[in-house]
């Protein structure tokens, strides 16, 4: 065995016996990257590439746990599926740190090159997803981070308890006569109460197009405000309004279907209503509007006492934070 095999190996063995230490890392890491923020370099890069670092290492010691997991438990995950996803994933934590580094190399209007790159092939993966895998609706990120204190549970109880894993005999032997029958039904305890696996596949309904083509339309929104960006400008109203639209259209055919809409669907949607706040940080908005408010507001907040050390900090930064993360490309 090489030396790399064996330090993942060992690796391995140390994330899965330790998962609790291995977030408390995650942590810090992110952590320190709220640290460094507009303090060492004033494009952020560096605290970007920290942050960035921060969720490749909780992606990756995901995919170790998985992997552990999956040598004990039967599963039917599509592996062709899930690389996409995890690709997907690691381009949706990675792109800002690409964005800002492509803007010190190419400069500020070539860097939309790189940035037309990222979206579109995050459009392709999507629909991909969508129309190849039938996903129900897409998922930022695609692939979802592990719950390690409750998935790490499971591995556990199936190696003290080996009888109450195995899924129970159809078949019944009567104690008295020793005869054999087959059971009627599945014991109680053989049923499954996953909401995802008892919900029907509405997905496929042609009574749903609607949603389908909802969902079509919010993937496609970045590269078409790319291209409004292209004909009218980045800080121009109608790029704005452009991107405002498709995502407002999008969530109105949701809501109209919502009867017929999944769990995860549901959930998704609500995350997407909420995100709509944020146009009030995006430009030409924020530039004319949000801005001054924001400001105004932590600056009132500054005269309480002991305030100043926290929200001055974050008044000085929210400048950068705004010009780097409210682009509007991403979903």
């Amino acid at each position: 065995m090489s030396f790399g095999k064996q330090l993942f190996t060992s690796y391995s063995k140390l994330i899965a016996s330790n998962p609790e230490t291995c977030s408390d890392i995650e942590l810090l890491t992110k952590y320190m990257s709220y640290f460094v923020s507009g303090k060492i370099t004033d494009d952020n890069i560096l605290s970007e590439g920290l942050l960035s670092f921060s969720h490749l290492l909780v992606i990756f010691n995901d995919y170790i746990i998985r992997k552990e997991l999956n040598k004990t438990e039967r599963t039917n995950v599509n592996d062709e599926e899930q690389k996409l996803k995890l690709f997907l994933t690691i381009l949706e934590n990675v792109e800002v740190f690409i964005e800002i580094s492509s803007k010190r190399v190419l400069g500020n209007r070539r860097k939309f090159i790189v940035i037309a790159i990222i979206q579109i092939v995050k459009c392709i993966g999507r629909l991909v997803l969508i129309l190849k895998y039938k996903n129900r609706i897409s998922k930022s990120p695609a692939l979802e981070y592990l719950d390690r204190k409750n998935v790490l549970k499971q591995p556990q109880n199936n190696t003290l308890q080996p009888e109450l894993s195995k899924p129970p005999s159809m078949v019944l032997k009567l104690k008295r006569s020793g005869k054999t029958i087959k059971r009627v039904s599945p014991s109680l305890y053989s049923r499954t109460y996953n909401d995802e696996l008892e919900e029907p596949d509405r997905f496929e309904s042609s009574n749903h197009q609607a949603i389908k083509n909802a969902e079509l339309l919010y993937i496609m929104k970045p590269v078409i405000h790319l291209g409004s960006i292209a004909a009218f400008g980045y800080k121009s109203w109608k790029s704005y309004l452009v991107s405002f639209l498709l995502d407002t259209i999008s969530i109105y055919e949701y809501f109209k279907k919502r009867n017929y809409m999944s769990s995860e669907q549901k959930k998704e949607l609500s995350r997407r209503c909420v995100n709509m706040l944020l146009y009030i940080l995006r430009s030409p908005f924020y530039d004319q509007y949000s801005n001054d408010k924001i400001d105004s507001f932590m600056r009132a907040l500054n005269h309480i006492p002991f305030a100043r050390f926290i929200v001055e900090p974050y008044r000085q930064y929210i400048p950068t934070f705004q010009k780097t993360y409210f682009y509007m490309f991403s979903n």
